[in-house]
């Protein structure tokens, strides 16, 4: 009767075990439809308080730089990022009691992007150079009195190749100077050089292909190859298979020479740095072509991890700044500053000028 006049509801008892196991499920999803919708006025009450501090934080850092350096903010010093932070604290405690307690003191921090190859590279990891099959070093011998004074006599014991290297490797034996005993070196081998033959190193020595001498003792327009930089570094330029380097000029009263290198740059260097005389054996490597995937293949796996290179627009916007699009296109400007941050370092870094030599200038016409 009372249900019918509406004053009061009035449930009707569960009867029997399936009624009752029904109203306990309904019962649960009641208790789970509650726990959910608090677990979202949980988060958005921490979204509120997380929004109310970075406001409080920005507006009190902007209002200490309208008005000057040194301004108080409710006993906080606003010149610095910490006062700044202590006076939002201050400003968020009434949203902070509001909301459930959340520690806003943990730094978020956000890493964009992934980790692009040329960054990968420079950690080494499966970059770095494969060297376990080298036969070692090509230097040249060790400048000692001998050579500054007179020369020293060696022989070519056998003709090398080094795996990684386009050049032969020649396989000298020197006499000690001092010591009863052999000195053996491995120098870039010239084009010539043969199994047998006798080279000589020093300041007295003969202008012939294979000796090694001081730069200031060879005639001009001499063809050098294995330059030193400096006297007694060992070699430093034109030591890939097929280069040289000439001899320009000399200037005795300052000590130096004038060289070109195989770029074409114009480098000065000392008069006692030594040179091997001739071409670096090996020319024309290049010019053969590869035909097939599987010599490029052996070609890089005596040299290091470059090999195949896939290009920046093929890839995907995340792995690459060229990657994206719906054409194969970089779609900006290809330079990039010598500056830029890596991951953003690609292209053309630090052009001075982009495009096709098309032409001569006057002076190397000239010369």
């Amino acid at each position: 009767r009372k249900a019918a006049e509406g004053s009061t509801r009035v449930s009707t008892p569960p009867r029997g075990k399936a009624s009752a196991q029904r109203a306990v499920a309904s019962q649960a999803r009641v208790d789970q439809d509650e726990a959910l919708a608090a677990g979202r006025r949980k988060e958005e009450a921490e979204e509120d308080a997380w929004r109310t501090w970075t406001d409080a934080r920005a507006q009190i850092r902007g209002d200490a730089e309208e008005k000057g350096g040194g301004r108080k903010h409710e006993g906080f010093d606003t010149t610095t990022w910490e006062g700044v932070g202590a006076a939002a604290d201050e400003t968020r405690e009434c949203a902070w009691d509001a909301a459930c307690e959340i520690d806003v003191t943990t730094v978020r921090t956000c890493r964009m992007g992934r980790v692009i190859r040329g960054q990968r590279k420079g950690n080494g990891g499966v970059f770095k150079s494969h060297n376990t099959h080298r036969k070692g070093p090509a230097k040249l011998r060790k400048l000692d009195f001998s050579e500054r004074n007179g020369y020293v006599k060696g022989v070519v014991t056998e003709i090398i190749h080094d795996p990684g290297r386009g050049a032969p490797l020649a396989r000298v034996s020197f006499r000690d100077p001092i010591r009863y005993k052999k000195q053996k070196e491995q120098i870039i081998a010239a084009e010539g050089m043969y199994t047998g033959q006798f080279v000589y190193c020093g300041k007295k020595a003969n202008l012939s292909v294979g000796n090694t001498l001081p730069i200031g003792q060879m005639p001009e327009g001499t063809v050098i190859c294995n330059v030193e930089k400096s006297a007694g570094d060992r070699g430093k330029f034109a030591r890939c298979s097929g280069d040289y380097a000439i001899v320009i000029s000399h200037n005795p009263e300052a000590g130096v020479s004038r060289v070109k290198l195989p770029s074409g740059v114009k480098k000065i260097v000392s008069i006692d740095a030594r040179a091997t005389i001739g071409q670096v054996a090996g020319g024309g490597r290049t010019e053969k072509p590869l035909l097939k995937a599987g010599n490029a293949y052996h070609k890089y796996k005596v040299k290091r991890n470059c090999w195949p290179k896939v290009r920046g627009v093929a890839m995907n916007p995340v792995e690459h700044p060229h990657g994206g699009g719906n054409h194969q296109h970089i779609g900006h400007a290809s330079t990039v500053r010598r500056d830029a941050p890596p991951g953003q370092k690609v292209g053309l870094i630090a052009a001075r000028r982009t495009g096709r030599l098309r032409g001569l200038k006057s002076s190397d016409k000239e010369q």
